[in-house]
C-alpha cells in the first residue's frame, strides 16, 4: 500500500470518527431540555420542590397523582426551609391505568390556603420556556410537555429563550428562581409559596 492510499484511509477514518461522536441537532438524547422516555426503563425521575417564604409552617396533601409513583401524601416545611422529593413518572401500562399514553400530572394543595397549589402538568404542546419537552414513541415520535402550574401565593420559575446556538440551532434558557432559591428548573421545578 502507498503512502498516498495510507493517508486517504486515516483522513477517512478520522472523518467518520468525528461524525460518530458530533452530536446531531434535534435528537432527544442529546438536547438536556429533552426527555426520551423511550431510553432504559419508561420512567423517569421528576424532582420537585418547595420554599417556605411565609412565617408559619405549611402542610400540603397531595391531591392528584396520574401515573406518579414515589409521591409523598403530604409534607410540612417551615418558614425558611425548602422540602423536596424525587417521583417517578411511569410511562408503561400496569392493569388498565394506561400510563403509557396518558397525560402524567402531580399537585400538591396548602391545607391553610386551598388556593395555593403547585403542580407539574404533561401538555400535548406548550410555547412556555418553562415546559420541557417529553418524547416517546405510540407507532411513531410523540412530542408533548411537561410544565409547572401555580396557582394562589404560590411562584414558579421565570424562563426565557435566549438566540439560537451557532452550531445546534437550539435556543438557550435562561431562568429566574422565586423566592432566592438555589434551583428551580431541571428535570423537575421548584416552587416558592410568597408570603
Amino acid at each position: 500500500m502507498d503512502l498516498a492510499a495510507l493517508r486517504c484511509m486515516s483522513a477517512s477514518g478520522a472523518l467518520a470518527f468525528w461524525l460518530a461522536a458530533w452530536p446531531l441537532p434535534g435528537h432527544a438524547n442529546e438536547d438536556p431540555d429533552v426527555i426520551n422516555v423511550m431510553d432504559g426503563n419508561m420512567t423517569y425521575p421528576m424532582r420537585l420542590a418547595l420554599k417556605n417564604g411565609t412565617d408559619k409552617p405549611a402542610v400540603f396533601a397531595l391531591i392528584e397523582d396520574t401515573c406518579i409513583e414515589g409521591a409523598p401524601p403530604y409534607f410540612t416545611v417551615n418558614p425558611g426551609e425548602t422540602w423536596s422529593a424525587t417521583v417517578i413518572q411511569r410511562h408503561y401500562d400496569q392493569g388498565v391505568d394506561n400510563c403509557y399514553a396518558t397525560p402524567h400530572g402531580i399537585t400538591y394543595q396548602d391545607a391553610n390556603n386551598l388556593a395555593n397549589t403547585f403542580s407539574v402538568r404533561q401538555f400535548d404542546n406548550s410555547g412556555d420556556p418553562n415546559c420541557y419537552d417529553i418524547k416517546f414513541n405510540i407507532v411513531f415520535w410523540i412530542n408533548q410537555a411537561v410544565c409547572p402550574v401555580m396557582t394562589g401565593m404560590i411562584a414558579g420559575p421565570v424562563s426565557t429563550l435566549t438566540q439560537p446556538d451557532r452550531i445546534t440551532g437550539r435556543p438557550g434558557r435562561v431562568t429566574d428562581c422565586p423566592g432566592g432559591m438555589d434551583w428551580c428548573i431541571g428535570v423537575g421545578f421548584g416552587f416558592y409559596l410568597s408570603p
